[in-house]
């Protein structure tokens, strides 16, 4: 599983946004 670190900030982004939004 080769995942580009775009991905892995933009995953780390939404896990940011459904944390402040709990």
């Amino acid at each position: 599983m080769s995942w580009p670190k775009s991905s892995s900030v933009m995953a780390d982004l939404l896990i940011w946004k459904v944390r402040r939004l709990k």
